[in-house]
């Protein structure tokens, strides 16, 4: 599959929280979707996918796992060709770890922690799929029902479990006792170089993938988790993973990352009661030649036969050994020499057999014709052709009777539906849906109906068009190097409710530094946005107003 068709059957969605009981919002996530349009090279390099998670209670939690994420994703499309997904992928997030590294030893306060991420990521690239992860951070893959862990956690927990053959609640119970439940064991950022575990599965369709931090699936077991990915679509499952999570108490962060992938339309092909139709038709068609040639030819038949002419026509045979595929369709052809079908000879144009000992006579029954002779070689067994039957025209309409009323039918309400289901109920109504997209002004729901024209309820003609203004997707813009005011009054005109999370730096003063969702996520209505600010201090920690943006020197 190339990557464009792969990309049209991606159904992907991510949503996240604060939680209960943090103060801010050290998860980031994000997608191929982070670089500009058509920069991401996924002909080549596939669809990536991220979600890490800030070490909480660390210094720049959140600016950790926001660099990571767009470093991994600009890095990963960026560097030069690599010898498969895997390989790429680890170059990627060796160069995540350099950069969160380098920013920690120039953020880092005296007495201060280093600050670091988890990280998880996935690429879909033709039929494969890729998991890396350091961490806790997790993925899952639901296929037919089951879900089923791609990562195993580097913490402590963990590598109890795998050494003493304990259980995940002996591990955890364990690791309170010792003081070290939650204790990562490998980061991302913290050291000059990082090791992630790397594996690759096939990816199918009707597979779906999610990314998400310790603080979903710390709290929401894996049969929840399960039962939604199942039941949802990816944009509602994100939403009610993270209301589990909150619901479960919501004592960390939570992020969630949803992928599936769709079933491609099924090639058309005849189905068997049209096949079986258009046999039939052939079968009547032969019969009406055959009758009209005899009619034409009365030497056709031989002296003193009074048989009916039969015809054998070769029905094919389906195979049902196997399950039959939507878009594969084998009609097996008979041979000629055990089923000859319906032929005509005419001996003139025929040479002669070598090796025959009789030669085929006609014996007229009526005076010589000018034609030449013809021998019609029947097979053995058949069908008997059926009569000709005269077609008959229906009576005209007397010519004072009046045109018949067009039918009419009613416009049904498709207002707050999405447009695959809207234009589909339309057209079962019997009129033709025409789309209007919507791509300005407030951010509204994605590919759902927004307004009709004519209104619903309203009696039309059947074939009569209908406009349904649809809800283009919007993406989360790149605010990042703008101005506090000018990243805010965007978001204005958006009309997303949004927060302001202001960060010490000591070069940049009121400018955005990254946005929670991040740029080129999915947009939807009271999607609630973070704008993460940085604010230049003195060497004290005391903060300093103006400048405008401005960065001091170089």
């Amino acid at each position: 599959m190339s990557a464009s068709s792969l990309q049209a059957h991606l159904e992907e969605a991510a949503a996240t929280h604060t939680g209960l009981v943090r103060a801010k919002n050290e998860d980031s996530y994000g997608s191929y979707r982070l670089l500009a349009t058509g920069t991401a090279d996924t002909a080549s390099r596939g669809y990536l996918y991220v979600v890490a998670d800030g070490m909480g209670g660390h210094d720049y939690g959140d600016v950790a796992s926001a660099l990571a994420v767009e470093t991994l994703c600009a890095s990963y499309y960026n560097q030069p060709p690599v010898i498969n997904t895997a390989h790429g992928l680890a170059a990627a997030i060796n160069i995540a770890n350099t950069a969160v590294y380098d920013k920690a030893q120039t953020l880092r306060r005296p007495g201060g922690r280093p600050m670091g991420t988890t990280v998880v990521c996935a690429v879909m690239h033709n039929e494969q799929l890729t998991v890396a992860h350091i961490g806790d951070s997790r993925a899952y893959l639901l296929r037919d029902g089951t879900l089923q862990p791609l990562t195993n956690d580097h913490d402590w927990a963990t590598e109890q479990m795998q050494l003493y053959d304990l259980t995940r609640e002996e591990a955890r119970q364990r690791a309170s006792e010792h003081g070290r439940r939650g204790a990562l064991l490998r980061v991302l950022g913290v050291e000059p170089d990082v090791h992630p575990d790397i594996r690759t599965t096939d990816w199918r369709t009707n597979d779906c993938l999610l990314l998400c931090s310790d603080g979903l699936h710390g709290l929401v077991p894996d049969t929840t988790i399960a039962e939604i990915l199942a039941e949802h679509p990816p944009r509602v499952a994100a939403d009610k993973l993270i209301e589990a999570a909150n619901a479960a108490g919501g004592r960390d962060n939570i992020t969630a990352t949803v992928i599936r992938r769709r079933s491609a339309h099924a090639a058309p092909v005849l189905p068997l009661p049209l096949l079986l139709v258009a046999l039939l038709v052939l079968l009547a068609g032969g019969g009406i030649a055959w009758a009209a040639f005899q009619q034409e030819n009365p030497m056709a038949a031989t002296s003193g036969d009074t048989t009916t002419p039969t015809v054998a026509v070769a029905t094919p045979v389906l195979s049902f050994e196997a399950p039959l595929d939507a878009t594969e369709l084998t009609v097996p052809t008979p041979e000629r020499a055990n089923l000859p079908g319906p032929a005509v000879v005419i001996p003139s144009l025929v040479p002669p057999d070598p090796t025959a000992t009789t030669t085929p006579t006609v014996t007229p029954t009526a005076s010589p014709s000018p034609l030449p002779s013809r021998t019609a070689v029947l097979p053995p067994t058949g069908i008997p052709v059926p009569p000709v039957v005269p077609t008959q025209r229906p009576p005209a309409p007397p010519p004072d009777q009046p045109p018949p009323i067009a039918q009419q039918v009613a416009v049904p309400n498709v207002v707050g539906v999405l447009e695959d289901t809207a234009s589909q109920r339309i057209s079962d109504a019997g009129l033709v849906p025409q789309i209007a997209r919507l791509a300005t002004g407030p951010v509204c729901a994605p590919l759902q109906v927004l307004a009709m024209q004519p209104a619903p309820g309203t009696q039309l003609p059947i074939n009569t068009s209908v406009t349904l203004t649809v809800c283009e997707p919007r993406a989360m813009p790149d605010l990042r190097q703008l101005p506090r005011d000018q990243a805010l009054a965007v978001l204005n005109q958006l009309q997303l409710p949004f927060v302001v999370e202001e960060t010490p730096d000591a070069s940049y003063n009121n400018v955005v530094w990254a946005t929670v969702p991040g740029a080129g996520s999915l947009l939807y209505p009271n999607t609630n946005v973070v704008v993460k600010v940085w604010i230049r201090t003195h060497g004290d920690g005391g903060k300093q107003d103006g400048g405008g943006g401005v960065r001091q020197g170089d």
